[in-house]
């Protein structure tokens, strides 16, 4: 998926865009030994701008199944702030 959005910019750009809600990831980073995702947030705590939108992962709780995350959203150099939950 980088090497089709390079820096995750457009997927996050949309997400801003769009409103979304919610994001569904149905596979892990890893599976066996093989990579079938790119991790496209920033670690728990941690802020990364993706293009014109800074991304904070503000809450990563791990279950036993899944693992619940909350993004704070915000477009760069602008006071709009968008909340996502994945």
């Amino acid at each position: 998926m980088a090497k089709q959005l390079g820096d995750f910019g457009q997927y996050w750009r949309m997400v801003w865009q769009q409103e979304v809600k919610k994001i569904v990831m149905l596979t892990n980073l890893v599976e066996g030994e093989e990579v079938k995702c790119e991790q496209y947030w920033p670690q728990h705590y941690q802020r990364k701008i993706y293009g014109d939108i800074e991304v904070v992962c503000t809450v990563d709780k791990l279950y036993a199944d899944f693992i619940w995350r909350k993004f704070t959203l915000s477009k760069v150099h602008s006071n709009s702030i968008f909340l996502n939950r994945q």
